[in-house]
């Protein structure tokens, strides 16, 4: 998904902290991803979700239709994932903006305003 547009790589790593370490391989992704969830505050969601920029948008997707409720109430809670999750629902609007409805009837929307 990452892909989908040519910035949208790059902007999505802005979000990550300083501290961040991804890693290079996928070996390494499904070996830390076994490893505890980290500080929500620091943006990711899960273990998986910090090695590697795609994997933690990947892993935003998942949550966007798999558990938005969960989404909402971290996103509730920490600012840095409400800006992620903000620019998720966008990328995914911006693909196709019948997502819209989607997002807005699983409370979604709600909370990505300012």
């Amino acid at each position: 998904m990452l892909g989908y547009e040519p910035t949208t790589i790059a902007r999505w790593t802005a979000f990550a902290p300083a501290s961040a370490h991804f890693v290079a391989g996928a070996n390494e992704a499904i070996e830390r991803g076994r490893s505890s969830a980290p500080d929500p505050a620091s943006g990711f969601l899960t273990a998986y979700g910090a090695t590697t920029a795609e994997n933690d948008f990947n892993t935003y997707a998942e949550k966007l239709f798999s558990e938005p409720d969960e989404l909402v109430a971290l996103a509730r809670k920490h600012e840095l994932i409400k800006r992620k999750l903000r620019f998720a629902l966008q990328t995914y609007e911006h693909i196709d903006r019948r997502f819209r409805a989607y997002f807005e009837s699983v409370g979604l929307l709600g909370e990505t305003r300012d």
